[in-house]
């Protein structure tokens, strides 16, 4: 039982050591292995069949030479004639002195050699022999015997196995490179099709495939194409969806904003200053007590209203807004905040969804570095390009692994930072995280222009922005 489990997670090992090995690396193996497997095979046929052939051949002609020097030396025999006897063998031996035979002799009844040939005689040592014997015709006692040597064979199925396997070998190179080629050629899509997906998973959906051919890597490159198509009507579509959702929610937020400040707030002013006109005449508590209710009723509307409504945005632009938000959260969480703006004035004006986006995010990355960082020290950093507009914000706080911050987010139920990422795609844009256990945060923000980048565009694979070296408000005077 041990045993079998034992071989079992052996094997399961070594396939999953192959399931790492690259396709072109297999397919080389198998072409080397079926070389060697068929050129094994061909040795093979070749030997076994050939040598027993051989061999039968070398002993059919023994016993040929055999019979046909009994047939001749039989008359010799009768009548006793040892010196033509012996010449007859040496005439045979110098015929067949080109051939195997290596030994011939001529034995009467009694045992007796009559006559021979040849180094060896019949019961020596020394194989391999292939000996053959024949009677004299007519009852004639006595046979004849002959000795062939089959080394010259084996010789030759060596050199015949020898020449087989040179052609394996010289045919194996060839095979493993013709295998190398095809692969490589019919594979060579593979890489592209990988960089496409890489490409799309990192949100560029103007990445193609190029179709080489009909075959069916062919129809893969033209399917993917297809689906990146189709990912991207449905990315713009959602897009556009969240867009008008984010303008209808924001349009929303100023209407309710607007009520807040013109209807709300001017009762609640009413109020206050009808309290304060029955404080001077009634010198009432109670009547104090409402007036400060109503004082702090209206700072409180007022607060909603510029949160709801940030009107600041709509009347003096960015920077100042900036400026003010800032300038709030530091006081109302007793932190250092500074910020500063490079190639903006206060008086310039960027597209309307650009504005609030920022402003937005600004509003984002400072509650969510306040809530989850503890910092004691935050920088934001908004800087104009020629081609887009740049966000830092940087704070000192505990910090975080970045490493798949969005997993981490979604896992904590903390979506600060994915809606701080959800806005700056919408406009084209990117954001990029630089954080570290006990080293602080630094959001990164990129968005086009509307000059440069059409809203919705996907920024991957466009040439990374410049960005300003960490901390670089320290010693850079607050805008």
């Amino acid at each position: 039982m041990f045993s079998a489990m034992r071989e079992q997670k052996l094997m399961s090992k070594m396939l999953d050591r192959l399931s790492g090995v690259s396709v072109l690396k297999k397919v080389i193996g198998i072409t080397i292995g079926m070389v060697i497997l068929l050129g094994v095979l061909l040795l093979w046929l070749v030997w076994y069949p050939y040598s027993h052939m051989e061999e039968s051949e070398v002993r059919e002609n023994g016993l040929f030479m055999a019979e046909v020097l009994a047939v001749n030396a039989a008359p010799m025999v009768r009548s006793g004639q040892s010196a033509e006897l012996q010449g007859l063998l040496d005439q045979m031996a110098l015929v067949t002195a080109h051939t195997a035979l290596i030994a011939a002799q001529v034995i009467d009844g009694e045992g007796r050699i009559l006559a021979s040939v040849g180094r060896r005689h019949r019961g020596d040592a020394g194989k391999p022999l292939v000996e053959r014997t024949s009677g004299f015709p007519g009852g004639l006692p006595g046979h004849v015997w002959v000795a062939l040597d089959d080394r010259h064979i084996k010789s030759e199925i060596r050199w015949t196995t020898r020449g087989v396997l040179a052609s394996v070998l010289a045919i194996c190179p060839l095979g493993v490179g013709a295998a190398f080629g095809l692969t490589r050629q019919v594979m060579s899509p593979i890489p592209r099709l990988v960089q496409v997906t890489r490409a799309v998973r990192a949100g560029d959906y103007q990445a193609r495939a190029r179709v080489r051919a009909r075959d069916e890597l062919g129809e893969l490159a033209a399917a993917l194409n297809l689906m990146i198509e189709a990912l991207q009507q449905k990315e713009a579509i959602n897009r556009q969806l969240l867009r008008r959702t984010l303008a209808a929610a924001e349009d929303e937020r100023r209407r309710v904003g607007r009520e807040l400040h013109d209807d709300t707030g001017q009762s609640l002013a009413l109020l206050i200053a009808g309290l304060a006109a029955l404080e001077r005449g009634a010198k009432t508590q109670e009547v104090a007590e409402l007036r400060a209710l109503a004082t702090q009723l209206l700072h409180q509307v007022h607060e909603l209203s510029l949160i709801l409504r940030p009107s600041v945005l709509e009347d003096l632009g960015l920077v100042a807004a900036l400026q003010k938000l800032t300038g709030d959260v530091g006081r109302r969480f007793s932190v250092s905040v500074d910020f500063a703006a490079v190639g903006l004035e206060e008086a310039t004006r960027l597209p309307g969804e650009i504005e609030i986006a920022l402003y937005r995010i600004v509003q984002e990355g400072l509650t969510n570095a306040m809530r989850h960082g503890g910092p004691s020290r935050v920088e934001v950093l908004l800087q104009r390009s020629s081609t887009s507009v740049l966000m830092v914000i940087e704070d000192d706080g505990q910090g975080f692994p970045s490493e798949d911050w969005r997993a981490r987010c979604l896992s904590r139920d903390r979506l600060g930072l994915l809606n701080i990422e959800e806005r700056a795609t919408l406009l084209g844009g990117s954001l990029r995280i630089e954080s570290a256990p006990g080293e602080g945060t630094r959001l990164l923000i990129e968005i086009p222009d509307h000059g440069q980048t059409l809203i919705g565009e996907p920024t991957a694979g466009k040439p990374e922005p410049e960005w300003p070296a960490k901390s670089l408000l320290q010693g850079t005077s607050t805008a």
